[in-house]
C-alpha cells in the first residue's frame, strides 16, 4: 500500500480442481514453459477431453507444436499419488483413439475449436507459420512425443523422484507444477514453481 505497510497473506485453498483447471485454461502463461525453452508460449486447446481412460483435464500446444497433456490434482484428492499413472493413461488414449492425428483436429473443429485460428492469434504468427506448427503438433501426436504436466497445490519427494527417474530413463518429458494460490481482498495471486526441467529432451 502507499504507506509501505506490509500485509502477510496466508495460502488459500482451491475450492475444487475445476477452479485450478479454469485458471490454466484462461491463463496458460501460469504454466511457465519458458523455463524449459526460451520464448515458448502455451495455449490450452480443450478442457475435459473425453477418452476411454476418463476425461483429460487439458490438452495444450506450444509455439513449436509440442503436445502437452495436463492433469490437475489437489492435495486433498486421494488419487493424487496416482497422477503419473493417470497421465500415462491419457497418453495411451491419444495414441489408440487418434491413430490419425487429423481425427483429433476434426474433433476439435466439431467442438467449435479452430486450432489454426487459436495458433495464429495467441502466437501472433502468419497462416503459413501456423500450418507448420499444427503439422508439428500432428507429427508429435503420431510419434508419441508428449510433454506430461502434473499440476498440483503441493509436492512430495516421492513424486519428484518419480519424475526425475522417468525423465532420465525414457524419451518422455514429465513435469510437475506446484501452483500455489493466495487471495487477499479483491486480488488473487497464483505462484507457480516448475519441476522436472533439469533434463531437457
Amino acid at each position: 500500500k502507499k504507506n509501505n505497510d506490509l500485509t502477510e497473506i496466508s495460502e488459500t485453498t482451491y475450492t475444487k480442481e475445476d477452479q485450478m483447471q479454469q485458471y490454466i485454461y484462461e491463463n496458460p502463461q501460469i504454466l511457465p514453459v519458458e523455463e524449459l525453452t526460451k520464448n515458448k508460449k502455451l495455449i490450452v486447446l480443450i478442457r475435459e477431453l473425453s477418452t476411454n481412460y476418463g476425461r483429460l483435464d487439458g490438452l495444450g500446444i506450444d509455439e513449436a507444436g509440442n503436445v502437452y497433456i495436463i492433469e490437475t490434482k489437489l492435495l486433498r484428492n486421494p488419487d493424487r499419488r496416482n497422477i503419473i499413472a493417470q497421465l500415462f493413461d491419457y497418453g495411451v488414449a491419444l495414441r489408440t483413439e487418434y491413430k490419425d492425428p487429423q481425427d483429433l483436429i476434426d474433433l476439435l473443429h466439431n467442438k467449435w475449436i479452430n486450432i489454426k485460428a487459436l495458433v495464429t492469434e495467441h502466437f501472433e504468427m502468419s497462416d503459413d507459420f501456423a500450418d507448420v506448427i499444427i503439422n508439428n503438433f500432428k507429427q508429435n501426436l503420431k510419434q508419441w512425443v508428449y510433454q506430461f504436466v502434473a499440476v498440483t497445490d503441493a509436492t512430495s519427494t516421492r513424486i519428484l523422484e518419480q519424475i526425475h527417474f522417468i525423465n532420465q530413463n525414457s524419451r518422455f518429458s514429465f513435469f510437475l507444477v506446484d501452483l500455489r494460490y493466495y487471495c487477499h481482498e479483491n486480488a488473487e495471486f497464483i505462484i507457480p514453481k516448475w519441476y522436472g526441467g533439469e533434463i531437457i529432451k
